[in-house]
């Protein structure tokens, strides 16, 4: 299923485990191509729309839902995040370059362990894929702790929970090599700095100036 994925060239996503520092390389990445004086947007899911707001919502434990229609819910915002007015696909279709904090890979990890991956992956099955993925690897007992710093935590970010994620993710990132999407691993226990300076190495060249 996975190999009917297009693939867009400008387009980058950040993947890795709560507290494994997704948002803050997306912002690097970001400043960096506006430092360089390049055009970019740069985007998230869950997103601020309508239904990324109740997807929010559901993560936070406020409302509860089943698996498969938390997944829906993900499956469906995402489908607005693209297609909308001033969706994804409309700038990249421009040859603006798209960075985006978590993708269809989430949804494969996160709702996957309750839902099943093929399931997941017949939600998202018409959707592009972006041309790479950055993947944050950091071990779980170090997500944890940096998840202890903060005022609150969401459905998925315990211990147990999390180990199953991480899991989860080994088969998104095998479902996005057999699609072509070039997947780099990167050692997040390593200096933000650091990753951000990797990041732009595997970035800069393979953009519109």
């Amino acid at each position: 299923m996975a190999r009917n994925h297009p693939i867009y060239p400008h387009f980058t996503v950040f993947e890795g485990l709560d507290g494994s520092g997704t948002t803050t390389q997306a912002q690097f990445l970001t400043e960096r191509f506006r430092a360089a004086g390049r055009s970019c947007i740069a985007t998230q899911e869950p997103t601020s729309g309508p239904t990324g707001t109740c997807v929010r919502s559901v993560l936070a434990g406020t409302h509860q839902v089943t698996a498969g229609t938390t997944a829906y819910l993900f499956a469906a915002d995402r489908y607005e995040h693209l297609y909308g007015q001033e969706g994804i696909l409309a700038h990249l279709e421009c040859g603006t370059p798209v960075i985006c904090d978590r993708y269809v890979f989430s949804s494969l990890a996160y709702q996957g362990i309750s839902c099943g991956l093929d399931f997941v992956l017949r939600l998202n099955q018409d959707f592009p894929f972006p041309a790479r993925v950055f993947f944050l690897d950091l071990p779980v007992s170090e997500c944890v702790k940096r998840l202890d710093s903060r005022e609150a935590r969401e459905i998925y970010e315990s211990e147990q929970a999390l180990l199953q994620i991480a899991e989860g993710y080994r088969q998104a990132m095998q479902v996005a090599r057999e699609a072509g999407v070039s997947v780099h691993v990167l050692d997040a226990t390593r200096p933000r700095e650091q990753l951000a300076a990797d990041v732009w190495n595997q970035i800069d060249g393979t953009v519109p100036e």
